[in-house]
């Protein structure tokens, strides 16, 4: 009858702990189905994100073009600028300059007249 308790209580101890393995074996399973879940998650925001950041740089490429191509045009206005300034003050020289030497002929032709005059 000893052997028999003895085999019982072996047998209700290894039920005991198949019973604990088959639930420790379902936490496994459920902790690892988890764990996948929250990797395909994370991995589907990621990619969302750097779908984001592409379509952010790609938009920042297009503006950096842009800008380039209208400091090239800022640039050539402003040589073109430059150049009609330095004709201007050329032509206002040359206007100074005329206005100077027909002062000095109407001095000249008015001493003339007066030399005739006398």
């Amino acid at each position: 009858m000893q052997e028999y308790k003895i085999a019982q209580e072996f047998q209700q101890a290894l039920d005991a702990a198949n019973a604990e393995k088959v639930k420790l074996e379902k936490l496994r399973k459920q902790a690892f189905n988890s764990i996948q879940e929250a990797a395909k998650a994370s991995k589907s925001e990621l990619d969302g994100s750097c779908i984001q950041l592409l379509q952010k740089q790609k938009t920042i490429d297009d503006q950096i073009k842009k800008i380039n191509t209208n400091q090239q045009l800022l640039q050539k206005q402003v040589q073109n600028w430059t150049e009609l300034i330095q004709k201007f003050n050329t032509s206002l020289k040359q206007l100074g300059d005329a206005g100077r030497t027909a002062s000095v002929i109407v001095e000249d032709l008015k001493e003339i007249q007066s030399k005739i005059a006398k």
